[in-house]
């Protein structure tokens, strides 16, 4: 099935950006995406845009996110 907005899970990553203090601005792809959901379970807080509608929606096709995005700020 193709991604599209009525099946956002399906769009596939890309590129996603996080920054923390200690290792500063870091880039992510797809073959990255179950290491980048393990890291970001790390953290307290998040910050993103539209993580709810569109960010963690892509990153649920790759591993599962509901102990992550609720996180979201």
């Amino acid at each position: 099935m193709e991604g599209g907005w009525s099946n956002i899970a399906q769009f596939g990553l890309a590129v996603a950006v996080t920054w923390d203090s200690q290792n500063r601005f870091r880039r992510w792809f797809e073959p990255d995406a179950k290491h980048l959901i393990s890291e970001l379970a790390q953290y307290d807080r998040i910050v993103s845009f539209n993580g709810d509608r569109f960010d963690f929606e892509v990153l649920r096709a790759y591993h599962p996110v509901d102990h992550v995005d609720e996180k979201i700020l």
